[in-house]
């Protein structure tokens, strides 16, 4: 006699799932943003002085913002 499934096994899985994926996101939303290098914030002239002094590796302008990474390797954003 075949038996119906009860389920069982599916709730049990979600339960020991289910808090562990949120237990991982709130963990990296208080701790995934301090693993980053923070910006640097710089003038947009300081910003015009960096990239006349060739300090300025790499640059993203987008309509309302600009950002990049220093010859040192440290990302930065013009601010201001």
């Amino acid at each position: 006699m075949l038996r119906k499934p009860t389920g069982r096994g599916l709730r049990s899985a979600l339960g020991l799932l289910l808090p562990l994926i949120v237990a991982v996101l709130l963990l990296q939303m208080l701790f995934g943003g301090s693993l980053r290098a923070p910006n640097t914030a710089m003038t947009y002239t300081e910003f015009k002085a960096a990239l006349r002094a060739g300090q300025i590796e790499t640059a993203t302008i987008g309509v309302d913002q600009i950002s990049g990474k220093l010859a040192d390797g440290k990302p930065y954003r013009p601010c201001g």
